[in-house]
């Protein structure tokens, strides 16, 4: 992380700071400066904003506190506008809402007299809604999820003839990543204001500065140590202005009128010569801007040291993992299929419902706040309550926990049916008569992988391989099921960029080569011509994988933990007091040892637990194109014991290394617990590259003071680099990890040089507030592994193969007669491998078809887009919320050229 120092210039950001003479949230105390005890006769400016913060959710079930977004929080607000709306328009309540909450009170069952009156209130500017839609945790979504967030409150804005809000805020959260200073300052959005809670460590930046992303973009951002940043400017305050955050807690709502007049004159009493705006957040980054001070420049990723809970709902989060990239194809595919003439319909509405669901996934309202709710049960009073059905307060709990995990379960249902049929669409007009798979390339570059499938109808495979039409290669099918074979899998290369080949069944041979694919039963081994994998029975795990190609041994099996285990811990109080210690401030031990820890219930003779299954059985399987290494527990363990089982393949065609652990019959318990799967790497002096949403960073240089170092959220996977040396790893499901020791209760504020022990967490159930307190059941998580040629970068060693993991080869699958459409074809290509395509669709913020690209690996250079139509046009290049941004590019025969820069995204309307 680096601070620097700038003139403020051309971007914003807004600091916030929070009025305490009504609450800003229960238990928290007041700013330090929300009051002074000496008359200023200073001249400057207050800019008072007013908002509550908006949990959708916590403080009860989340539709009930939607309805009262759209009923009583919102009526109370205008009565507030409507008894001073003689005074003058500076003078005047305005309340700020961020923009799903506002979206909501505008739903098709208002009444319309309620309706008119937030409206005539949009309009007037009494009612204000920010550039964002509310918090999230940032760093666990998306790069589409949140630049699709930014719509809510633009298409209000739209809609009302208003300007696009240049401001916005998040509350709560601890820690966003870097790519949010990107996002803003894309999409037009000049002002960030950061609101940490209170109660806990947090990251070390200035009170107001430039926040600087990955690709060098910058923002004014404000940061406060709680949810505003008090009444009046802290000592030292050079600026003639301040921005007074008048701020409530969770969903409190709007103040009374009386309690605005009373921050009023307590504003003028201690600056009598202050003028008096109230407003939007945007007036305050104004006049910072008109000062043009100098600020320091903050450039710096941040590790939220709350996110350890979006892993508290592990199977719903698996699920966000493998669906969320999913969408960007299905808007693809669906254009292109319209281009090739074969989609007669439009999707725009199950999108944008798509991408509402799963960015809700990621909003940081989990459930209710439990310790108003469920007393922290242990042991025998645990199990009473647990196996003879969950009392109602435990019951409600459990309710909301499963509200939230609705929302990308919806996203998965309206996603998955509409896609299969896209695909079917596809293979049904290829030119090719009778039984046909078409296998389709959801990323812009060229690339082969495993295709696995399952006929959509009745019928069963009998032939044992398949041939690509047009050149005849021929290739291994394996087929599964019992008397109707309708599942299987196939190796496919040189797919085309967002396109598709077409293959058929066939009985033909393939001319003989040698199967470097082995594995012995009796000597624990599977091997293929890049790895050999031994495997250890009675530690339950992977005891080698040797490198044929450096010659190098990739397992530390110095590691307490076996490589690929399973290991399942529970926490002691003493553990559970050392992180609550660690991280929560004195001045709360008192109310936050119980709400954020379950330390206060916890039986002291409980003790800690460290475990994972020993004694397993070995199994090789040969699946034609792939052989799998299988440990399982002996039967002797019990159906129904807590344990885990492990496979490992290898493939013929692929110089990667797949391990998925399935957990069953975890138990639910209330005490602190977490698993892992643990992949300690031998190494002698490691450096990591860490694939983030939108950048790559180095924990070592590029995280800020004051984040979370010991539990850090990816997005692609992690490389690890030793010399010329290096492994690279793609969590498909579970992607925070440990680095170094295994010690979950431990907040680690700097970088502590770990070993290159990755532990990726499978479920943890850490805190006891708003998260899922317990969870019970089965699940499965797989990680992909391969080792990088000598000096691979990020974008060959990491990017790219993640990527290609992250979203594997689609399949459709037609019987009926040909079509029209080419058996080989080709949609939107880019260049350079690296590069993201997040959009191509109609465009979400008015007229035209929108293609973004973004660039993911950290190089600048020229890009060249090929679009699947070779006609000419034009290219508008537009920001993240759909704006003209520059000149037009023309498009020759179907192909455009742009500069792309590091980590930078690009919009273009194409015409």
């Amino acid at each position: 992380m680096k601070i620097l120092k700038l003139s403020v210039a051309f971007l914003s950001l807004l600091f916030l700071p929070s009025g305490q003479l009504y609450a800003q949230a229960d238990n928290y105390e007041k700013h330090k400066n929300d009051d002074v005890s000496q008359i200023s006769n200073r001249e400057m400016t207050f800019y008072l904003v007013f908002k509550s913060h908006f949990d959708i959710g916590y403080s009860a079930l989340a539709r009930d506190v939607v309805h009262e977004y759209r009923t009583s929080m919102i009526d109370k607000a205008m009565d507030v506008m409507d008894k001073n709306a003689d005074k003058m328009k500076d003078m005047q309540f305005a309340w700020t809402v961020p923009g799903w909450p506002l979206e909501q009170m505008f739903w098709d069952r208002q009444t319309p007299e309620r309706r008119l009156r937030i409206e005539r209130a949009l309009k007037n500017g009494n009612l204000v809604t920010h550039a964002l839609p509310y918090t999230t945790h940032t760093g666990t979504l998306e790069l589409e999820d949140l630049v699709r967030g930014l719509g809510y409150s633009s298409s209000l804005a739209r809609t009302y003839g208003l300007p696009l809000p240049t401001d916005g805020k998040m509350t709560d959260v601890p820690g966003h990543t870097w790519v949010l200073p990107t996002i803003l300052h894309h999409a037009g959005i000049k002002f960030f204001h950061f609101g940490s809670n209170p109660t806990n460590r947090v990251v070390k930046v200035p009170t107001l500065f430039w926040w600087e992303g990955p690709d060098g973009s910058r923002v004014l951002t404000m940061f406060s140590e709680g949810y505003g940043g008090g009444m009046f400017p802290p000592e030292g305050w050079k600026l003639k202005s301040w921005l007074t955050f008048v701020h409530a807690g969770d969903n409190a709502g709007p103040p009374t009128a009386e309690e605005v007049e009373k921050v009023i004159t307590h504003i003028k009493e201690k600056y009598p010569n202050a003028k008096i705006r109230i407003g939007k957040m945007s007036d305050f980054a104004e006049a910072v801007f008109a000062e043009n001070p100098e600020l320091p420049v903050v450039r710096g990723d941040m590790s939220d040291s709350w996110v350890h809970g979006v892993m508290s709902n592990p199977q719903a989060t698996r699920t966000a993992r493998r669906v969320r990239p999913l969408m960007p194809l299905l808007e693809t595919l669906h254009t292109q299929e319209k281009e090739w003439g074969i989609m007669p319909y439009e999707i725009d509405e199950d999108l944008a419902y798509i991408y509402d669901k799963s960015l809700m996934y990621g909003e940081h309202t989990w459930g209710l706040a439990n310790q108003h709710f469920v007393p922290g049960l242990t042991g025998k009073d645990w199990y009473k309550m647990y196996v003879t059905g969950l009392d109602p307060a435990y019951a409600r709990m459990k309710e909301s926990w499963k509200e939230h995990i609705g929302y990308i379960e919806d996203a998965e249902q309206a996603l998955r049916p509409e896609l299969e049929n896209e695909l079917a669409t596809l293979a049904e007009n290829v030119a090719q008569e009778g039984f046909r798979f078409v296998v389709y390339n959801p990323l812009p570059w060229e690339r082969g992988g495993m295709v696995n499938f399952v006929l959509p109808s009745q019928g069963s495979i009998k032939e044992a391989y398949v041939k690509e039409v047009g050149t005849g290669r021929i290739y291994d099918l394996k087929v599964y099921g019992a008397d109707s074979k309708r599942l299987g899998t196939f190796f496919a290369e040189g797919i085309p960029a967002n396109g598709y080949k077409t293959y058929i069944l066939t009985d033909e041979s393939p001319a003989q080569v040698e199967n470097s694919l082995k594995g012995e039963e009796q000597a624990n081994y599977i091997e293929n011509k890049w790895y050999k994998v031994s495997f250890d029975k009675k530690k339950g795990c992977i005891r080698s994988i040797w490198d044929k190609t450096n010659k190098r041994e990739l397992v530390d099996d110095r590691s307490e933990n076996g490589f690929g285990s399973y290991v399942y811990e529970r926490y002691d109080k003493e553990q559970s007091y050392r992180y609550l210690k660690e991280y929560i401030y004195d001045k709360y031990k008192n109310s936050h040892y119980q709400i954020t820890g379950k330390s206060t219930y916890l039986d002291e003779r409980t003790k800690g637990i460290h475990e994972s299954p020993r004694n397993m059985e070995f199994h090789v399987e040969n699946h034609k194109s792939s052989i799998r290494g299988v440990l399982t527990p002996s039967a002797f363990v019990g159906e129904e014991k807590h344990t885990a089982g492990l496979t490992v393949t290898l493939y013929e065609n692929m110089p990667c290394i797949d391990v998925k652990l399935s957990v069953i019959n975890k138990p639910a318990t209330e005490e602190p617990e977490a698993g892992w799967i643990a992949l300690p790497f031998k190494t002698k002096s490691p450096e990591y590259r860490v694939g983030r949403i939108g950048s790559v960073v180095d924990p070592a240089k590029d995280l800020i003071e004051g984040s979370q170092f010991n539990y850090i959220w990816s997005n692609s996977g992690i490389m690890i680099k030793d010399e010329e040396y290096s492994v690279g790893v793609c969590p498909i499901d579970a992607p925070a990890f440990v680095l170094g020791d295994l010690d979950f209760m431990h907040y680690a504020d700097t970088y502590e040089n770990p070993r290159s022990h990755v532990y990726f967490n499978l479920f943890n159930n850490r805190w006891n507030t708003n998260f899922a307190s317990f969870w019970n059941g089965n699940l499965t998580s797989e990680v992909r592994l391969w080792v990088n040629p000598k000096n691979a970068d990020d974008e060959s060693g990491l990017i790219t193969p993640a990527w290609e993991t992250r979203l594997p080869l689609q399949v459709g699958i037609a019987t009926c007669p040909a079509g029209k459409l080419p058996v080989m074809n080709e949609g939107v290509k880019i260049s350079r491998k690296g590069v993201l395509l997040t959009a191509y669709g109609n465009n979400p913020d008015g007229g035209g078809k929108l293609l973004r690209v973004w660039e993911q690996s950290g190089e600048s250079g020229l890009c060249e887009i090929s679009l699947p139509v070779k006609r000419d046009g034009v290219a508008q290049p537009v920001n993240l919320r759909g704006v003209p941004n520059g000149n037009p590019v023309k498009i020759q025969n179907g192909v455009f050229k742009i500069e792309l820069g590091k980590f930078e995204p690009a919009s273009y309307l194409i015409y």
